[in-house]
């Protein structure tokens, strides 16, 4: 209910109130009732319609709200001063819809949720809750064989200095986060380049760093299962519980050194010369008692990471990249164990090496990932979200909404297109779900229904339509 407007105002609100009324029926002719209407067919409005003649009537609207709250303060200033209450369960706001049901556990921090509508325009907004920073370690395994060699290794190295100075402004502004980097380069040799470091705003710290990216040059052939063995070793001995961990191999293509314990089986993936070099090394090593293993390291580099709940992330560069062995790697995981997904980044024109990291710093350091909407009361043609893309769900649509990171709001814009609806809907009835994973990838749900507010609101409308 608006505050009570200033006698003086009186005679500006009653003209304000004719004109607005006037406008209101000439552009809205369907609309009987509109203050206590909840039936969308009835509706039946347009934007360009609800903006009033090129938002005259909106603005009037806005003028007289702002009067009227300004009536109101300087009356409170007039009343003697009362004790300040806060209620045990403070109500939400009206025609807004905070946190409803949830199927998170417990343990796990809910986001801030709110919906305000105004006819058929809804402005959902996502916030994270106290306490509910990141603690996030970065593990890279970078390819530094020599085909690597070239813009290949420079793209790779510029995207990380990058992270590194985003990773740095973040915790400028949330102290709370906590964001470490590893670094590890494999060749024929591994090599740890950089050790876990935690990012702080002191820019020796970024510049020793990023000297030490500078370092990494390839030559060599790649000893892929190498280090996928020594880096998930280290990162169990690294891991402390409420810490997230995300372990990211970048290579141009498959293991080329596994010959030593299985060299006709990889004859194809050397040349002659170092084929013929690996079988005399094996009958050297063998005629001194030497017996080699073959690397099937995969289960126990699955058991790793399974046990720290990880994500894996692997990014196949260049068009000579294997895309088969390196999805079989991904792929072999144990079902449920822990996340793993193949970014294919071959092709190098539109800087897709840069792009894919770049994609998995942010949804590493996200509270809160793969963010979707939907509802079962509406087609897909009856409802939208502003500039979000869409999928199909079985039979029914989702909008992707993005990631949420710490000190950053989701804001996005829903509506209902009322032309499209076969029969008269109760907006009332409609309910959407919001499902998004958390920082211990649990997928999680909340109900947000859609609060009916036939009355304008200037300020969400003009929000939308900026949107």
């Amino acid at each position: 209910m608006l505050p009570s407007i200033p006698s003086n105002l009186s005679r500006f609100y009653n003209t304000a109130a004719t004109f607005f009324s006037t406008e209101y029926q000439r552009w809205m002719p369907s609309i009987k009732g509109h203050f206590n209407m909840h039936s969308l067919q009835a509706l039946a409005w347009k934007h360009k319609q609800v903006m009033i003649a090129g938002s005259v009537g909106v603005g009037l609207v806005s003028l007289i709200y702002k009067y009227a709250l300004s009536g109101q303060k300087k009356s409170e200033e007039k009343q003697p001063t009362q004790p300040k209450q806060t209620p045990s369960n403070p109500s939400p706001l009206p025609n807004s819809t905070p946190n409803a049901n949830s199927a998170a556990g417990k343990d796990s921090l809910q986001p801030v949720v709110k919906m305000e509508t105004t006819l058929n325009i809804a402005k959902l907004s996502m916030g994270a809750p106290k306490g509910s920073a990141p603690n996030v370690v970065l593990v890279f395994c970078v390819d530094t064989s020599g085909s690597m060699e070239g813009e290949r290794i420079d793209a790779v190295k510029r995207v990380l200095k990058k992270i590194l100075k985003d990773a740095q402004e973040v915790v400028k502004i949330s102290r709370e986060t906590k964001i470490s980097i590893v670094i590890f380069s494999f060749d024929i040799v591994i090599r740890k380049v950089v050790e876990q470091t935690k990012i702080t705003s002191d820019d020796n710290q970024i510049a020793k760093i990023e000297y030490l990216i500078d370092t990494i040059e390839c030559e060599g052939n790649t000893d892929l299962f190498g280090v996928l063995d020594e880096a998930s070793e280290d990162l169990i001995n690294i891991a402390v519980p409420q810490v997230s961990y995300t372990f990211i191999l970048l290579t141009d293509g498959a293991a080329t050194i596994t010959f030593l314990d299985g060299v006709d089986k990889d004859k194809d993936q050397v040349d002659d010369e170092t084929f013929d070099m690996a079988r005399r090394l094996k009958i050297l090593l063998k005629s001194q008692g030497v017996t080699l293993k073959r690397p099937d390291i995969l289960p126990q580099f699955y058991q790793r990471l399974a046990s720290v709940k990880a994500q894996f992330f692997c990014i196949g560069i260049g068009k000579e990249c294997n895309k088969e062995a390196l999805q079989k790697i991904v792929n072999g995981r144990p079902k449920n164990s822990f996340e793993g997904k193949y970014i294919d980044a071959t092709n190098e024109a539109n800087h897709a090496v840069e792009k894919a990291i770049e994609g998995i710093y942010k949804q590493s350091i996200a509270l809160y990932r793969e963010i979707t909407l939907t509802t079962s009361n509406l087609k897909g043609n009856e409802w939208s979200v502003k500039k979000t893309k869409s999928f199909s769900q079985s039979t029914r649509i989702e909008y992707l909404l993005g990631d949420l990171q710490e000190g950053k709001e989701l804001v996005k814009f829903i509506e209902i297109d009322a032309t499209k609806l076969p029969v008269t809907l109760e907006l009332k009835t409609v309910e959407f779900q919001l499902t998004f994973k958390d920082r211990q990838n649990k997928l999680c749900t909340i109900a947000v229904p859609w609060n009916p507010n036939t009355c304008i609101n200037p300020v969400i409308i003009e929000e939308a339509k900026k949107a």
